[in-house]
């Protein structure tokens, strides 16, 4: 079944409904916690260099260090469990690009300390195992564009 195309505006409202729910339910899913471990671990070690999947990886990466420079480790577990990597890959490139800014702009409006706790976690884990993704931190280094020799 092929996903929905997103707006901007209709992926904040998902993300808002999500972040109510979420704090309703005071935790997430183990599917949502796989999907938030996967992307703070992708953001401390990198996309992978495995050519099948690195376009959409570095797409999804370079989403999460948006949203992490804008809203902070919260909003990494916001979009990674409220959307997952296919949704957000899958995204139109304009939509990715703009979504951060504007949840950013309406931030005040979610529901965020039970992805506050949440986030903290992670972020501690994945520093304890992969040393990386500073709590403290809303910025990340710069993903640099591999090129591959053609043969």
């Amino acid at each position: 079944m092929p996903q929905a195309q997103f707006s901007v505006d209709s992926a904040v409202r998902r993300l808002r409904e999500f972040s109510e729910l979420t704090e309703h339910r005071m935790g997430l899913k183990p599917r949502e916690a796989r999907r938030v471990h996967a992307a703070f671990q992708l953001l401390a070690t990198g996309p992978p260099s495995d050519s099948k999947r690195t376009a959409q990886s570095i797409d999804y990466f370079e989403f999460l260090q948006r949203v992490k420079t804008l809203t902070g480790n919260d909003g990494i577990v916001l979009c990674a469990a409220g959307l997952g990597p296919s949704a957000i890959v899958n995204m139109k490139d304009a939509v990715r690009v703009y979504l951060p800014s504007k949840l950013k702009q309406e931030w005040a409006g979610f529901k965020i300390g039970v992805l506050q706790a949440l986030a903290k976690n992670y972020a501690e884990g994945t520093k304890q195992v992969y040393g990386g993704v500073d709590p403290g931190s809303r910025m990340l280094p710069p993903i640099e564009p591999q090129i591959t020799a053609s043969k």
